[in-house]
């Protein structure tokens, strides 16, 4: 779907879920560049969106990696193969990934566990070659526009976000929240091992501070509120968590209670029935995604605890 002559959004339907994991289309004057890939599972859905976007894929200049969780990379490497000349852009703590990307596979597995019925789907690597390694400030120019790298670590080390400086719009991967429409509830993307909440928020604040017009998650889609408003709110929210998790550890209550614990604060935030709760917000984020969140964070601050707890 074209926002305007620019943006395009892309829904990668990964398992046939709608509204669940974005990437993005930025088109200059004649080349465009793609923001993140999604899994290996959906690259035939990228390669279909951009042609019905009316582009040629011989023109995609740049695939920009936000990080290098199979989310969001694991089809670079195939869509690569499509085109001999576009390379993929990252910060030097992900190249290990991209050049050996099963250990983020076997990873993956390992987190989610059984109870993820959906395939990831192929995941090819990334000559050395085909990299461009960016560091924070960098810009990437595609014809007209700018494309200001800005560094954003917490989720993972390797983390960028993308502001292009022509129309004002921000791309933040997995630096914010994620919040599925017709769900409103902020869920803090905190994944094993390290989610080191201090940089995390200082990294929302960097984001905050660009003056961005336009907000784009891939988790899901064109952030509609007021976007300082927006950055507030995921502030509260990461350190809410945090603090939430923390106290009751403390009191005696074990990881799978405060996984029930919070799957309940959050069908009470979103502030609808259970029976509305969107299908990959019942099925995806409840059962499996809050669970990696919660053990995100015990993983990052459990050594706090005095022996006994």
């Amino acid at each position: 779907m074209w926002i305007d002559e620019h943006i395009y959004v892309i829904d990668t339907n990964w398992g046939g879920y709608k509204e669940a994991i974005a990437s993005y289309l930025i088109k200059g004057e004649k080349n465009f560049a793609l923001i993140d890939t999604g899994y290996g599972a959906t690259t035939q859905k990228i390669i279909n969106d951009i042609k019905n976007a009316g582009l040629d894929l011989s023109n995609l200049k740049y695939i920009i990696l936000t990080h290098t969780h199979l989310d969001h990379m694991g089809g670079a490497g195939l869509i690569l193969k499509e085109n001999p000349k576009a390379k993929v852009v990252l910060t030097e703590p992900g190249i290990i990934n991209i050049v050996r990307p099963l250990r983020m596979y076997y990873g993956a597995k390992m987190i989610f566990g059984e109870d993820l019925q959906v395939d990831f789907g192929h995941v090819a690597s990334i000559p050395r070659d085909r990299m461009v390694l960016v560091e924070d400030g960098d810009v990437l120019e595609l014809d007209d526009l700018r494309l200001r790298i800005i560094e954003t670590p917490g989720h993972t080390r390797d983390h960028i976000s993308i502001f292009e400086e022509t129309t004002k719009t921000l791309f933040t991967g997995d630096a914010v929240c994620n919040k599925y429409p017709g769900f409103n509830a902020l869920i803090p993307p905190a994944s094993p091992p390290l989610y080191p909440v201090k940089t995390v928020v200082d990294s929302i604040k960097r984001l905050r501070s660009l003056g961005a017009e336009r907000l784009f998650i891939p988790h899901f889609g064109q952030v509609e509120e007021d976007i300082n408003s927006f950055m507030v709110e995921n502030i509260n929210a990461i350190q809410d968590w945090k603090e939430y998790i923390i106290s009751n550890l403390m009191k005696g209550y074990s990881y799978i209670d405060l996984v029930e614990m919070i799957k309940k604060k959050l069908v009470k935030e979103s502030q609808i029935e259970h029976g509305e709760i969107p299908k990959y917000v019942k099925e995806v984020v409840l059962p499996i995604l809050v669970r990696v969140s919660v053990l995100g964070y015990m993983a990052t601050y459990i050594n706090r605890f005095p022996p006994e707890t």
